[in-house]
């Protein structure tokens, strides 16, 4: 269920509703949990009649369900002859959770007792009429782009629901081919690391033999051969292994290794050097190889299983043979291009003059590395012909399809496919063409995507490049611009991540970003999720008491008309707060009792864990619980056998994240809440013994992937195999509680 949670179906099944759920009525329920717009719900007091509510959260569709339940029971079978809908009674609980979820778009039918089958056969007609037409297009269909903003932005927030609830509204409104809709379920696979449903998808879908997939889903692809098949040699730190695994592979995936440049991963930096260390048949390839391994060392990190591989070099290599000589180059390339050696032909092709015969090929390889580099150096090279040659080669259609795909990148107007083009290359570049072209589309997110791996991301490291971005930032004044920001915020701070720690300098830049973020006037489902990360590398770098203050202030407003589901990302973004310095402890408690007064007006949904980690967030910023939430601990954790937290008692779970402060908390609350549980807590980026011994014993391992990408986490998959690994979407105490309590439930479910 994403709309209508297991509480809803809890408390309206619930006296004083006496109805047994028998097969008649189970489909019902099932109905409900399917997510469907009208919610149909039996509900019985005594003998003499049955009640049938039927609840629409959409007040235009219950207008059209209102005057088709007339049409189908009327008179004949209800109570009910049209007109405004009778006023439900808040003190029944069944009448008080249908407004709590609809409000007055709720209509309560009585049905005589002797009626009571014909009546819900009629029901049954409603239903079919309505699930079998086609939906309403106005009332579902949001704009592409907005759509693909809220799935980037939950798969960086690691909300794989939400990114897959965004799938299926895509599907739904007619946006996408079957492949791809692959496309998008397989970096929701990446996500979740369902690593073999991956290659399971590959194989049916013979998804290895698409010519230009995006490039995410390349990444994807080659991230999952790695945690299968390899990951195991790198725990072990067993080269030789990796290396023979690497020549049995290579054939079948080698269309997952034409350039390096598709990818930004862990797992494309060891299968790129296997392959250096295969093909190192020469002295001058050796040389390359232990060039490699330096500019990695110059990222930091650990680089022992990278130096590891090296150690399978050939000890005795031939000297290198005579070089091709520039008259070789257009032979070279097209040979190269046409056994899709990418990497390898790229000086080649870049050493072509521009002229009708080398232009068709400079955009072929262009449009296959599928880089904003290889895209504005093939479009240069374009430009330098004539205008009849260029009117010439746009006849084919190859080319000519080709060049219109990379002319779309591009910043200024490209209406006229003859002139200049100018596609960014880097962040301060980007941030311009929207300044300059807010009408540049979805064309920016494009851009975007391709930056945050492409462009080096330690150009916010950088005084000056950053202050450029920062004054460009302060410039987006209309909402097409912002818009066009929002929808690569996902990318824009991938990028920024790799700067760690968070540079002071970008302190103003993240506060732009805060400022736009909370300009949102239809905020997704992740609102508070990119709100919490984009806060703490705020504060990080930093952040103003002015800009602090200002930020909560509006954030506050936000709180207010927060859902239900969103408490648990409430809880992570007040648990930031906490854990960073504050430059103002006074707006920080503000916040604190905003959100403390909207689990107040949701008290009744409050489960037992977020009461606990709320009372302790509030009792460490010294903030009074108010007299209307009940946050006192139970008394005993004995009387909690309904709690879906009895389904763990006697286990041994594991918790990994690298933030400290939020394991001490998920420990205190799984000791408080369950029975002789075992808790062990791991904060290492390295594997470690420790580590490894609990990933094999523990019967469950969390692991927060969202604050932890590191060789530890790894170590943890490698180790574990099939046993339960548990993987919340959030950073901080509330989703690692969240994704606990419903594995817990799931299991009191199975026993």
């Amino acid at each position: 269920m994403s709309a209508l949670d297991r509480d809803f179906l809890e408390r309206f099944l619930s006296p004083p509703n006496t109805l047994e759920l028998t097969p008649p009525f189970i489909t019902w329920v099932d109905r409900v949990k399917s997510d469907q717009d009208v919610v149909i719900l039996p509900c019985r007091h005594d003998a003499s009649e049955t009640i049938w509510y039927v609840a629409v959260k959409d007040t235009r569709t219950f207008r059209a369900t209102r005057e088709s339940i007339v049409a189908f029971l009327g008179l004949t079978y209800s109570n009910y002859s049209g007109g405004r809908p009778p006023t439900l009674d808040n003190s029944n609980t069944v009448e008080a959770v249908l407004t709590e979820w609809f409000g007055k778009n709720v209509l309560k039918l009585r049905i005589p007792h002797s009626l009571r089958n014909e009546a819900r056969r009629q029901l049954e007609c409603f239903v079919a009429l309505h699930d079998g037409q086609p939906q309403r297009i106005a009332k579902n269909k949001r704009a592409i782009g907005r759509v693909l903003r809220d799935y980037e932005a939950a798969l960086h927030a690691g909300d794989t629901v939400t990114a897959t609830r965004c799938l299926e509204e895509c599907q739904r409104a007619g946006y996408l081919d079957p492949t791809n809709r692959r496309y998008l379920q397989l970096r929701i696979d990446e996500k979740r690391e369902a690593w073999r449903a991956i290659l399971d998808a590959v194989d049916t879908y013979n998804l290895l033999f698409q010519r230009h997939r995006p490039r995410r889903v390349s990444q994807a692809i080659l991230r999952a051969l790695y945690h299968l098949d390899f990951l195991e040699h790198e725990v072990d730190q067993d080269a030789v292994a990796a290396i023979e695994a690497f020549n049995n592979h290579y054939d079948d995936y080698k269309s997952l290794f034409t350039t390096e440049t598709h990818y930004n991963c862990h797992e494309a930096k060891a299968f790129f050097l296997m392959r250096a260390v295969v093909h190192a048949n020469t002295q001058s390839k050796v040389v390359a190889c232990h060039a490699r391994l330096e500019a990695l060392q110059e990222t930091g990190g650990d680089v022992s299983w990278y130096a590891a591989l090296l150690t399978q070099l050939p000890s005795d290599t031939p000297a290198d043979s005579t070089p091709a000589t520039p008259s070789d180059d257009l032979s070279t390339a097209r040979m190269l291009l046409g056994r899709h050696e990418l990497d390898a032909a790229k000086l080649h092709v870049e050493a072509l003059a521009p002229n009708p015969h080398t232009v068709p090929m400079i955009v072929t390889w262009a449009y296959e590395m599928d880089t904003l580099e290889a895209a504005q150096f093939a479009l240069n090279a374009y430009g330098q012909i004539t205008s009849e040659e260029q009117v010439h080669l746009r006849r084919f259609r190859t080319t000519a399809g080709q060049l219109e795909r990379l002319q779309e990148l591009a910043t200024n107007d490209t209406t006229e496919p003859s002139g200049h083009h100018t596609i960014p290359q880097n962040w301060v570049q980007w941030i311009t063409g929207i300044l300059e072209n807010e009408t540049w589309g979805e064309n920016a997110r494009n851009v975007a995507e391709r930056g945050a791996i492409d462009w080096d991301s330690r150009e916010f490291e950088n005084a000056d490049f950053v202050t450029q971005f920062a004054d460009a930032l302060s410039q987006l004044n209309s909402s097409k611009q912002q818009s066009l920001l929002l929808d690569s915020l996902p990318f824009l701070l991938e990028s920024i991540e790799h700067c760690d720690p968070t540079p002071r300098i970008l302190q103003d830049t993240l506060s732009y970003l805060i400022y736009y973020h909370l300009l949102d006037e239809a905020p997704p489902d992740t609102f508070f999720d990119t709100l919490t990360h984009l806060f703490s590398l705020a504060v990080k770098a930093g952040l103003s008491e002015q800009n602090y203050d200002s930020h909560l202030q509006a954030t506050c407003e936000h709180i207010t008309q927060a859902s239900p589901t969103q408490l648990d990302t409430l809880l992570d973004f007040l648990e930031m707060l906490v854990v960073h310095k504050s430059p103002n402890p006074a707006s920080r408690e503000t916040v604190a009792y905003a959100i403390a007064q909207r689990f107040t007006r949701s008290h009744t949904r409050v489960t037992l864990d977020q009461k606990g980690l709320l009372r302790d967030l509030l009792r460490e910023l010294e903030c009074d619980v108010p007299d209307t939430l009940d946050l006192h601990a139970p008394e005993s954790r004995e009387a909690q056998t309904d709690s879906p937290w009895h389904a763990l008692a006697g286990k041994t779970v594991a918790l990994y994240s690298l933030n400290e402060p939020v394991l001490g908390r998920v420990k205190e609350q799984l000791e408080q809440n369950v029975t002789s549980i075992t808790v062990k807590t791991f904060h290492d980026k390295v594997c470690t013994g420790q580590l490894t011994d609990s990933a094999r014993s523990a019967d469950i391992f969390v692991v927060a992937i969202a604050a932890a990408k590191h060789a530890a986490t790894n170590c943890i998959g490698a180790v574990r195999g099939q046993k339960t690994t548990l993987r919340p979407h959030g950073q901080g105490s509330a989703s690692m509680l969240r994704v606990l309590s419903e594995h817990a439930e799931e299991l009191g479910q199975n026993t």
